[in-house]
């Protein structure tokens, strides 16, 4: 019956807590995302848990591609996952959110997963992304995995009315129900 009525069931709280946030994003309008994060670890999860599921992580190749990897300290790579390094900065991405959003049609949404150590306050990164995603046309789902090492960052992020996603595989599994819950 649930099914039937286009309504996506979840098993538990967390599960439903995560099905919700991703409803309050705009929506992702096909089935491609772009990865960007500066941690190559969680992004092959993410990477893992969407494709197991039906959802695509193309291969970003091309004259923009090595555009956008110009821009990026070496060791970086733009093949998507996106991994702009430990060391990547606020600017950075910006840029790699603009080039997603603007230059590769081959994408429909993104995910940024950005954290930190705590061995330096990562403000102005959240900032570019809140900023980001008020402009962007395509969806940026943000998975933010530091919650004590980032906790006051984190809280000014939510203070500009935006939510955030603690784990990326939770994340993953609640897109993708969403995606593979069929309509009404």
């Amino acid at each position: 019956l649930l099914r039937k009525a286009g309504i996506v069931r979840c098993k538990g709280r967390e599960e439903l807590i995560n099905v919700a946030s991703v409803f309050l994003h705009p929506e992702l309008k096909g089935n491609r995302l772009a990865i960007i994060t500066h941690a190559g670890g969680p992004a092959v999860m993410l990477t893992d848990a969407l494709s197991n599921e039906g959802l695509e992580i193309p291969h970003i190749q091309g004259i923009e591609s090595e555009e956008l990897l110009s821009k990026l300290f070496p060791g970086s790579s733009v093949a998507n996952p996106i991994d702009f390094l430990a060391t990547g900065t606020a600017e950075q991405l910006g840029i790699i959110i603009d080039y997603v959003n603007k230059k590769f049609d081959n994408i429909d949404g993104m995910v940024v997963i950005f954290g930190t150590a705590g061995l330096f306050k990562i403000f102005d990164v959240y900032r570019v992304l809140d900023e980001k995603m008020h402009t962007a046309s395509k969806p940026i789902y943000p998975v933010l995995p530091s919650v004590f090492t980032a906790q006051k960052e984190i809280t000014e992020f939510l203070s500009h009315g935006r939510m955030y996603f603690p784990d990326e595989v939770s994340f993953g599994n609640a897109l993708s129900l969403i995606r593979n819950t069929p309509e009404p």
